[in-house]
């Protein structure tokens, strides 16, 4: 499976999942730290990941519709 993880994730976490056979990504390595959350979605969505947050704002279904995006966990 193919995951971003937000910077709000601990980096052991991305060892964790990477341990597991994910490929696995974060926003640190993209120089997306600070970045807002439209920006972190759409690198998420432009790469096809689902995206690992602890952000609640990724959970409101009218900014970001089930079934446009890989996923929010």
């Amino acid at each position: 499976m193919k995951i971003k993880l937000d910077e709000n994730m601990p980096s052991r976490a991305a060892m964790l999942l990477e341990a597991y056979g994910h490929d696995v990504d974060t926003t640190s390595a993209e120089r997306l730290d600070g970045a807002d959350d439209p920006a972190i979605a759409y690198a998420a969505n432009l790469d096809g990941r689902l995206l690992i947050t602890q952000d609640r704002r990724f959970a409101d279904i009218l900014v970001y519709p089930p079934g446009t995006h890989p996923g929010f966990s």
